[in-house]
């Protein structure tokens, strides 16, 4: 969508334009924010998520935590 590309965008300016700044200060407030948004959306708490890099790396994550016994299908 038109509005996730301008914003990616934006975090690209930013981060280009004063990096130390972005890094240290504008990410961690706004990924905290947008991880309470999505919370709210989802019905949780923001406790109960987390962002990582890729549907991948979720779905490694989500299954190292899954016991399988012999037979089990997945």
């Amino acid at each position: 969508p038109k509005v996730v590309h301008e914003a990616r965008e934006e975090w690209s300016r930013r981060l280009a334009s004063q990096p130390m700044r972005a890094y240290l200060r504008e990410i961690e407030p706004a990924l905290q924010s947008a991880l309470e948004r999505l919370a709210r959306f989802v019905g949780t708490s923001a406790s109960n998520l987390a962002f990582v890099d890729n549907a991948t790396f979720a779905m490694n994550a989500v299954a190292a935590t899954i016991r399988l016994q012999p037979g089990d299908e997945v």
